[in-house]
């Protein structure tokens, strides 16, 4: 997707009314979602989040650095309320 435009204004728009219907089950669910998500864009040959020299944006670009998506799904993300699960030997 090229940055700027009208059809980035409507993403935008579009992320954060799921933001808020979906706000249950990102406190449930979304720390591990967000990793999973964050994981699969910045892996080895992953299309990335963007490519300053076409100007281009990948769509989840704004689903990942959205502060109304982060914030229900901090409590449930490492280092959020939930500890770290110990590793026993």
């Amino acid at each position: 997707m090229k940055h700027g435009g009208f059809s980035e204004s409507l993403l935008r728009c579009a992320v954060w009314g799921g933001a808020l219907l979906a706000s249950p089950l990102l406190l449930v669910a979304g720390g591990p979602a967000h990793g999973r998500f964050m994981r699969h864009l910045c892996r080895d040959n992953g299309p990335g989040l963007f490519d300053k020299q076409r100007g281009w944006v990948h769509p989840g670009y704004w689903v990942v650095m959205n502060p109304l998506v982060l914030a229900p799904a901090w409590p449930t993300r490492r280092g959020g309320l939930l500890p770290a699960k110990a590793v026993t030997t």
